[in-house]
């Protein structure tokens, strides 16, 4: 291939293949879709809702330290489902985790992440009273 069919490839590309969220699948087929407008009811939606396809909790928060600096927290823990109704126990829950860390200052951004899987007590959300875990 010559240097100027590939600067035209690379200028000119195609239309992007579907590659469905964080590439679980391309279809959501037997996920509930998501409807609006749809009434809240507390504690119960706190936790997990394994029909759908993804869902998250954060925690967010702003805070001055003794030196007098400004910092910023924030944990978020995202769930997502790798097929349709499987919310089963032990290794067949199709349930996965990811949870994501991370601090900052004015000159400092620390963060981390980690996964895990559903059904067999590594990662999991329960609504009353609330509780967002992964691993320890």
């Amino acid at each position: 291939m010559n240097a100027r069919l590939l600067a035209l490839l690379l200028l000119f590309p195609g239309p992007a293949l579907p590659q469905g969220y964080a590439g679980l699948s391309d279809s959501a087929e037997g996920f509930a879709p998501v409807t609006a407008p749809v009434a809240l009811a507390f504690p119960r939606d706190h936790g997990a809702h394994p029909d759908f396809r993804i869902e998250w909790w954060y925690l967010t928060a702003n805070l001055r330290g003794a030196d007098g600096a400004d910092y910023g927290i924030q944990w978020t823990l995202f769930r997502s489902g790798l097929a349709p109704g499987a919310d089963d126990p032990g290794w067949a829950n199709g349930q996965v985790w990811m949870a994501h860390a991370a601090a900052t200052s004015a000159t400092d951004h620390r963060f981390s992440e980690t996964f895990a899987r559903g059904g067999v007590g590594q990662a999991g959300v329960a609504p009353a009273p609330f509780r967002a875990v992964i691993d320890d």
